[in-house]
Parts: C-alpha cells; structure tokens; sequence
C-alpha cells in the first residue's frame, strides 16, 4: 500500500506544475541572497527531493532530448566543490551525455572563488539532485525540493 501511494506520487510530480517565483526584474545576485536555503543533509524533504529526482530522471531526459522549444529551459541542481567547500549550484543544461553533461553556472555560487555565474561546467546527470524544466516563467516539471519544503 506504502509502495503504491510513493508510485503514485512519483507519477504526479513526474507532471504537475507551479509558477515560478523568478521575479525577472530582480537581478540574480538579490534573487540569489533571498533565495539561499541552508538545510541539514538528513532534511526529510531534501532526502525525498533527491529520491523523485532519480525516480523522474528518465523522463527529464527524454524531454530535454525531444524538445525544440527555445522557451523551454532545462535545469539541474548537482553539488559541486572547489578545494574544500562544496555547493549545490543550478546549471541550466546544455547538452546530456550522461558523465559529460555541460550546463551554465545559473546562480551566483556563495563560497566559491573559481566558479562564477554563467560558467560553462561538465557534470554527471545522473548525480542530479533536483531537475526542473522552465516554460514562459512556469515550472512545468521537476522542482522538487522547493515543493516539498513549501509543503512543510
């Protein structure tokens, strides 16, 4: 019964949608600052954030490769570290190729000296902790972790 009712909202949040709280006329550096969200690693939504985004991947990745929309925009949340500080950064995704992913530095890194916004990064798709596709400023998939913390 436990197992049929996570299916079942694996296979709704694998489509609902949400409008995005992206104010455009803010800049990033002030979207950034009052958007940082500082969460234990054992968070009971960041764990089950990280679990729909594994269980939804396939699906993300499909729709990244079918798409042919230039309003369309893909996302991915992967924690990257410089020398001994580790951050969990958005990169909007550029190509998918499993280990050899690319994507664009998407928001002002806190800690990092090397890193900066709209950096070009390699990554491993399939460490995505959180996934998102934006349509005209709506959430149309993913976006996992600010759901479930707004949930709370």
């Amino acid at each position: 019964m436990i197992r049929a009712l996570f299916l079942l909202f694996i296979l709704i949040s694998c489509n609902t949608s949400t409008k995005s709280n992206y104010d455009t006329t803010n800049d990033v550096l002030e979207w950034d600052k009052d958007n940082v969200v500082a969460l234990d690693r054992n968070d009971k939504a960041l764990r089950d954030s990280k679990t729909v985004t594994k269980d939804c991947l396939g699906v993300f990745k499909s729709k990244f490769r079918a798409n042919k929309d230039s309003l369309t925009i893909f996302f991915v949340k992967v924690k990257v570290s410089e020398n001994e500080s580790i951050e969990h950064i958005w990169l909007e995704i550029l190509e998918i190729q499993d280990k050899n992913s690319v994507g664009v530095v998407s928001n002002i890194p806190y800690y990092f000296k090397n890193i900066s916004y709209l950096d070009t990064l390699s990554f491993d798709i399939n460490k995505a902790e959180d996934i998102s596709i934006l349509h005209e400023d709506e959430y149309i998939f993913g976006n996992y972790l600010t759901k479930m913390l707004d949930e709370k």
